[in-house]
């Protein structure tokens, strides 16, 4: 039966049995705001303190059973204990002879589910901005011994002066409160579970953790980290799927952002941020290092208008990363200038200050290094978010161990041109490839299944060398190996 039609039958049986309700103790009921699978809330009037209210009242068909009735109870002393700018505050319980309800904080607004659906994804800070504060609401809640466990953007309001509130701690629970059991049922929206809630084990603070994690990955990439149709199926994509990394989904993410959602969604909660402090830390150091504080971002007028917001604040990010990609230069840290290069051209791909840096530094093949990406040098093509650090160390010393490959593929491999043994009377050139696991590299056109942590050998001459990775251009070149040399080349984004 759908939510429609039990929406229906629940109206249906209010008129009945209530009238039209104009009235619910000392407030007047103004409108519907909406309804859940065991509550409708109306938007009321205090007569005495003239100030709008929401009233969550239990369908009459339920609060006759004594067990919903104390849940909407346990409901109110929950949220009679939080006291928060972050958490929708609670005014009262309302017992109107058959009508069971708890008077709260009314938010004019628009919840961040229907935000999201029009403007996802937002600018990581942005996303980083939010989450400060449902984190700060949460070390709260935490503190209290009070658990969420339903988090997600329907239960998130964001009012008329962007304010981020979090609502609806109608299933929360109080560690201590022995009495209040829910066993055999899953508590909480599916696609926001945690593995303890998928799987029925105790739940901690970290479950909201991870809940929260889910809600970032999608506000950083617009999408769901677990996503079936069939529960069944979601609930076993959350105990065993990896996640695909954020900027595998948005490449204008940093590794940084990565390393956080993916602690935040670790399946063994002992891996994750253990506090919701924690968790406010590193995001509150990934703003630090964008030259930002929380307190940069206003909310109100990013709300108020989020497409020139986010244009405005992308012009101030952009120029941060330009000087922080010129420091890098100076320092000869390539591959944190290539990040910062590659940031830029991901929404500016004809920036000229970006491009003059990189050609400037083409040309400085003296050095023996060199940064590509953005712009490839020496004919290798240009690819958004892929580095190469060429680098082309003194000869092989005596006491260097024997080259190897390891879960090498016969088939994709030439004998005359790869060995893993030095022959006699052959000098022999050395590369190692490091590399993510989802690319792939090619050789002369042959896959190529190597051990990206140790070389292997080659005879000295020119190869063609390809690499492909999900979601990005194909990188083709031409290498030259001389003998008795090591060359080594690094895709790996996590160098």
């Amino acid at each position: 039966m759908t939510n429609a039609i039990l929406h229906g039958i629940y109206s249906a049986y209010f008129l009945c049995n209530l009238g039209i309700m104009e009235q619910l103790g000392p407030y007047k009921i103004e409108r519907e705001i909406g309804q859940g699978s065991l509550a409708v809330v109306y938007e009321g009037l205090d007569p005495h303190l003239k100030r709008s209210v929401a009233i969550k009242v239990l369908h009459p068909i339920f609060s006759k059973n004594k067990k919903n009735t104390d849940r909407l109870k346990q409901e109110a002393l929950t949220l009679a204990q939080l006291d928060h700018p972050n958490i929708i505050h609670i005014y009262s319980f309302l017992e109107d002879q058959n009508i069971k309800g708890i008077v709260t904080e009314y938010v004019p607004g628009k919840t961040l589910s229907d935000f999201l659906k029009e403007h996802a994804p937002l600018l990581p800070q942005i996303a980083c901005r939010i989450l400060c504060d449902l984190l700060s609401a949460l070390e709260h809640a935490h503190s209290k011994k009070i658990i969420h466990r339903d988090i997600k953007p329907e239960n998130i309001m964001i009012s008329q002066d962007g304010q981020i509130k979090l609502a609806d701690f109608g299933i929360a629970k109080i560690l201590d409160e022995k009495s209040l059991t829910l066993t055999g049922q899953l508590v909480g929206s599916p696609y926001y579970l945690s593995p303890e809630q998928a799987s029925g084990k105790p739940i901690d603070d970290r479950s909201d953790i991870f809940s929260l994690g889910i809600l970032f990955y999608y506000m950083l990439t617009g999408k769901l980290p677990f996503y079936d149709t069939d529960p069944s199926a979601l609930i076993k994509k959350i105990l065993t799927d990896d996640i695909v990394k954020p900027s595998q989904a948005n490449p204008a993410l940093s590794e940084k952002l990565d390393k956080i959602a993916s602690r935040a969604l670790c399946k063994n909660k002992e891996q994750r941020f253990q506090k919701a402090w924690e968790f406010r830390y590193e995001i509150l150091r990934y703003l630090k290092e964008m030259n930002l504080g929380a307190e940069d971002i206003d909310l109100k007028s990013f709300f108020k208008d989020p497409n020139r917001y986010q244009e405005k604040l992308l012009e101030r990010l952009l120029e941060t990363y330009l000087q922080k990609g010129k420091t890098a230069l100076e320092q000869n840290d390539f591959i944190a200038a290539t990040n910062c290069w590659n940031t830029i051209l991901h929404h500016r791909p004809h920036d000229e200050t970006v491009l003059a840096l990189l050609n400037n530094q083409s040309r400085q093949d003296q050095k023996k290094k060199f940064i590509i990406g953005g712009i490839m040098v020496l004919g290798i093509l240009f690819s958004l978010s892929v580095w190469w650090l060429f680098q082309k160390p003194i000869s092989s010393p005596e006491n260097t161990p024997s080259p190897s490959v390891s879960e090498t593929n016969p088939e994709t491999q030439d004998a005359a041109l790869l060995s893993t043994e030095t022959t006699s009377g052959i000098s022999w050139s050395y590369l190692t490839i490091k590399k993510d696991s989802d690319t792939q590299f090619f050789l002369n056109g042959k896959e190529m299944k190597i051990n990206s942590k140790k070389p292997f050998s080659l005879r000295p001459g020119k190869y063609k060398i390809r690499f492909k990775k999900p979601g990005f251009r194909d990188i083709e070149s031409t290498l030259e190996l001389k003998a008795g040399e090591t060359s080594v080349i690094n895709i790996s984004k996590g160098s």
